[in-house]
């Protein structure tokens, strides 16, 4: 017996033998054209994103130094001010000096200036440093303050509530017209103490000028320079010196293609630098001729010419295929190919079909003619029936009116009588008025509404009600007097021998997809086996029960719903005796839509 080898061609072979036409010449576009050059195209963009890329975190990188060197120019000037009184042999005798009174404490104060030159030593911008000091007979102006008048404000607490050597702090003051933002740079006044007095020398930026200066620079990107979470400059537009501080948003955290944290004498502060555009989409629309070269030799003109091949031979199979799904739609004979020509395997498949159409179509005179009469038929019975359904409930609803008018007028003998008589008029014209057997659920209740005053004359105070109904639902339809009938049996069976007062619930919803109508009392309820026989007979009724049943009203309601509804609803009585019954009748809402719009 000669041994069969596993050969790898034949099983490729074997496999695209079962494919259609249509699936082997798109496995021969994608494979052999669209994803080599897909995969070439792929690694050419890809290169050239990876260059815009580079240079834009490059620009970006050089925005965040410059951004930066702004910053720390001024923090130098500022620092080199500080150590400058710091260390400054004059000041700190000064500021250690116990003055007899505030006359002596002038004199000497005007003594220091001469001597020491202090304010040539402090530079162009002497009336943004003040000295507080921890020296209780030094008096308050000028450039020198006593401690008392800072040390509960938040920059004076920050500057010992840390072990940094300089203490950056932002804060906005709100005075009215005056409302700035305020940047400061502190320092601890401990040249002699070293770490034990409270005595600070206190710098104000020049907030404004450091601000201009970011804006004024027209970086291509957004930049936020923030001191925690608070941002202390941005060129994105918004605030300015007299808004206070904003936080940093996350999205913009999340967002910025660079982030540093800068250092300065133990002074930190972060800068965040935003791409205001997408660096990708910036360079397709640079290079937007180049790509679209790509895309027209790469996907057009391939798909022009592989949709001549299509024209040869997969055509004339999607034609065909397309009638044979336009007969499978249609009730008619169907359709034979047109314009059948060729000489090869496709044309021999298209007049088989032609053949075969003309035997199916000679079945449809003899078959489907036939079935179709029957179906007639079948619908003429179901109206007769329903006719018969409809001359069975009349009665039964006119008896009951008419006995509450009966009882009302022997117990009481009041003119009332005439305002019954008028709701049973509206009862009566909706029950005779048979044009169309079906009404919208709005009108419907107004019916169950009539009814229910109807009835609370013979019930008295002993009868409340509540109709609620959801406004995507009045005005789906039902069966003419369908509903009704549960609400007359509630309020019959369920009210009638009850002695306290009771209420009957009528509630329409959509809930998850099916249209629900639940008719609920609070009256005696009914036995575990009577609410098993009802859910049984309500979902399997027929006309043969409702012939063999004495007590049609709830059986008769519930078949026409579900001739109307094409059996496509579902009963559920829940009841417990001397706790009231629930009916709930569900339906899919895409059943009703369907009846309503063949209305």
């Amino acid at each position: 017996m000669p041994v069969q080898r596993f050969s790898v061609d034949s099983k490729i072979v074997e496999y695209l033998n079962k494919l259609s036409l249509n699936k082997k010449l798109l496995m021969i576009q994608i494979f052999c054209v669209i994803l080599p050059l897909f995969i070439t195209d792929f690694l050419l963009v890809s290169s050239i994103i990876s260059a815009v890329k580079s240079e834009s975190v490059q620009e970006m990188n050089a925005t965040a130094e410059s951004v930066a060197y702004t910053v720390n120019t001024n923090l130098t000037r500022s620092v080199e001010l500080i150590n400058n009184i710091y260390s400054n042999r004059f000041v700190n005798e000064f500021i250690e000096t116990d003055f007899a009174d505030s006359l002596d404490y002038y004199q000497k104060y005007l003594e220091f200036i001469e001597d020491s030159l202090f304010e040539t030593s402090m530079g162009r911008h002497p009336s943004s440093v003040v000295l507080y000091c921890d020296n209780p007979s030094m008096n308050n102006g000028g450039l020198f303050h006593r401690v008392e008048e800072v040390e509960n404000k938040e920059w004076y607490k920050a500057v010992f509530a840390n072990d940094y050597e300089y203490t950056l702090y932002a804060e906005y003051e709100d005075k009215g017209y005056k409302a700035k933002r305020n940047l400061s740079l502190s320092h601890r006044m401990d040249y002699y103490h070293r770490g034990t007095g409270k005595s600070v020398v206190h710098l104000d930026l020049d907030y404004d000028a450091m601000l201009r200066s970011i804006v004024s620079a027209h970086y291509s990107s957004l930049v936020y320079v923030c001191l925690g979470d608070m941002v202390l400059f941005s060129n994105d537009g918004h605030g300015g010196t007299s808004a206070p501080f904003a936080t940093i948003q996350k999205k913009i955290i999340n967002q910025s293609a660079i982030h540093k944290v800068y250092d300065y004498h133990s002074a930190s502060y972060d800068v965040y630098v935003v791409s205001e555009q997408n660096v990708v989409i910036s360079s397709i629309k640079d290079n937007y001729k180049f790509f679209l070269v790509i895309l027209l030799f790469n996907i057009f003109i391939p798909y022009a010419i592989m949709q001549f091949i299509n024209k040869s031979f997969c055509q004339r199979i999607e034609k065909m295929q397309q009638i044979i799904t336009d007969d499978f739609n249609q009730t008619s004979k169907l359709e034979l190919l047109p314009d059948v020509s060729g000489n090869d395997e496709i044309t021999g498949l298209m007049k088989s079909y032609n053949k075969m159409v003309q035997r199916m179509n000679e079945m449809i005179e003899t078959e489907y003619v036939n079935k179709l009469k029957q179906q007639e038929v079948n619908l003429a019975r179901q109206k007769a029936e329903l006719l018969a359904l409809y001359s069975q409930i009349n009665p039964h609803f006119l008896f009951n009116a008419l006995e509450s008018i009966r009882m009302h007028s022997v117990l009481k003998q009041e003119y009332e009588t005439a305002d019954m008589v008028e709701k049973l008029a509206l009862m009566e014209r909706q029950n005779v008025e048979w044009g169309n057997d079906t009404v919208k659920i709005e009108k419907e209740l107004s019916f169950i509404e009539a009814y229910l005053e109807l009835q609370k004359y013979r019930f008295g105070d002993k009868l409340n009600y509540q109709i609620e109904v959801a406004e995507n639902c009045d005005s789906f339809r039902v069966p003419k007097l369908a509903l009704v009938t549960f609400v007359e049996n509630a309020c019959v069976h369920g009210m009638e021998s009850k002695t306290s007062a009771g209420w009957i619930f009528v509630r329409i919803f959509i809930e998850e997809n099916n249209l629900v109508m639940e008719i609920e009392d609070t009256g005696n309820g009914m036995s575990e086996e009577r609410v098993k026989l009802l859910n049984q007979q309500m979902n399997d009724v027929t006309i043969e029960m409702l012939q063999e049943n004495k007590s049609i009203g709830i059986l008769n309601a519930a078949l026409r719903l579900k001739m109307f509804y094409e059996d496509q609803i579902e009963f559920d009585l829940e009841s417990e005796e001397g706790s009231g019954a629930l009916i709930t009748i569900s339906v899919p809402v895409a059943v009703a839509e369907l009846m309503k719009g063949l209305i």
